[in-house]
């Protein structure tokens, strides 16, 4: 089970004694300059003031000092509070002009803002994060998405942060409220449900050249669970979002940066998945790729292995993220021709194939026609002999003979000729 995230309320509380502390420090300080002034330079004599303020009230005997308090805020001390305050304006309006400057802040109203709640403890700013996002207004900025704390961050359920400070981690929190210590910043959101991804329109090529285009391309993913004996943990009621805090730290720090800024933890997970995707089809031709199932391979099921049990798994480790399901679509070739010349090329082997059937059909027509011969020819001579063999060559032999020869001859042929005009008739 995943350890329970404290609370920094302390840290909120600490802040406002903090800011009391300032406060009133300032109070005082303007006080000691204006009775400094009263006493050492218009000669107020500060026993007397105490004894004024003395008879006009008798809980002033309860006020320790009060000779002080009296003669700070008497007529003669007012004066003396205008310097002290006007130095402090000024130092409140230029500190106001340096955060602007240094944060690029809108107006200088928002950078009043940031001094007076980071002096005062009053007016925090507060930033919600839902959905694995900042909820920021469209056109109005944020003190803590622009400079960070102090201030206050409401985590809701779902999500998880990670803030940190200018050179080191500082907390890891979700679903409860986090007060940001002064200058602490977001540093990494995310969601902890099961996020989807699609992409449609991704190019690739094929070992053989043939640019083609993945289309409806559907995956789902998550941050990576915290594990128990090799298992991811399951969830539960009391801990419904057990996840690995090393992958989150792993999402803040191995995110790639290029000329538009820092890449998103859902592009970096989409660009890695579709990297899988079309490094599997720059491998293979397009016709193992496009053709139906043969010879036991399934090109499907292989990229889906490729991506789960392959390279892209270690890539998707050390963003923090586990692919859970892929759809890779279909597969679309970009050049018309090609599918022409596919059609050519199936053409012209079915052609070839046919044309070897008809000249085998033609040899063995051939081959049975000449045996056909043969026989026929053995069976004309077996018959003449046979009749030979049982003729009477008593009275006339040589006439005999020819009768007989002519009679077997016109037998054969008439029989031959009636086996062929059977063939010739259609089936």
């Amino acid at each position: 089970m995943s350890k329970p995230r404290p609370t920094n309320r302390w840290q909120q509380d600490k802040q406002a004694i903090k800011s009391l502390g300032r406060i009133a420090l300032v109070f005082l300080s303007l006080m000691g300059i204006a009775w400094f002034g009263a006493v050492v330079l218009q000669d107020v004599d500060f026993h007397k003031s105490g004894d004024w303020w003395l008879s006009r009230s008798f809980l002033f005997k309860f006020i320790p000092y009060r000779e002080f308090w009296a003669t700070a805020v008497s007529l003669p001390a007012l004066r003396y509070y205008i310097a002290p305050i006007g130095a402090m304006f000024a130092v409140f309006l230029g500190a106001a002009f340096f955060v602007r400057d240094v944060y690029a802040l809108p107006n200088l109203k928002e950078a009043l803002h940031y001094i007076f709640s980071s002096m005062t403890s009053l007016g925090y700013p507060h930033l919600t994060v839902d959905a694995g996002e900042k909820q920021l207004v469209k056109g109005k900025s944020n003190l803590i998405e622009s400079i960070g704390g102090p201030g206050l961050v409401t985590v809701q359920p779902g999500n998880v942060v990670m803030f940190r400070h200018l050179r080191r981690r500082s907390n890891i929190t979700l679903g409860q409220n986090y007060f940001l210590e002064p200058f602490e910043t977001i540093g990494q959101i995310a969601n902890l449900d099961d996020q989807h991804g699609e992409k449609n329109g991704v190019g690739s090529m094929t070992r053989d050249g043939i640019k083609v285009t993945i289309k409806d391309f559907h995956f789902r993913y998550r941050i990576f669970p915290e594990m128990l004996n090799g298992r991811p943990i399951r969830r539960t009621l009391q801990d419904p979002y057990p996840f690995d805090e090393n992958a989150l730290a792993a999402m803040a720090y191995n995110l790639a940066v290029d000329e538009k800024g820092q890449e998103t933890w859902r592009d970096s997970v989409g660009r890695i998945i579709t990297g899988g995707v079309t490094d599997f089809i720059n491998r293979h031709d397009v016709d193992y790729l496009t053709s139906p199932r043969s010879g036991g391979h399934d090109p499907r099921q292989e990229m889906r292995n490729n991506l789960t049990f392959g390279g892209p798994r270690i890539g998707l480790r050390k963003l923090g993220a586990e692919l859970l399901w892929v759809d890779v679509g279909h597969f679309e070739i970009d050049d018309d021709s090609v599918d022409n010349v596919r059609m050519d090329l199936w053409a012209a082997d079915w052609l070839g194939r046919a044309g070897i059937k008809i000249e085998e059909g033609r040899t063995w027509r051939e081959l049975l026609l000449e045996r056909a011969r043969a026989e026929g020819q053995a069976e004309l001579i077996a018959a003449i002999a046979e009749s030979l063999r049982n003729a009477e060559m008593v009275n006339d032999p040589a006439g005999n003979m020819r009768r007989i020869l002519l009679a077997k001859t016109a037998q054969v042929m008439d029989t031959m000729q009636k086996a062929a005009r059977d063939q010739e008739k259609p089936a």
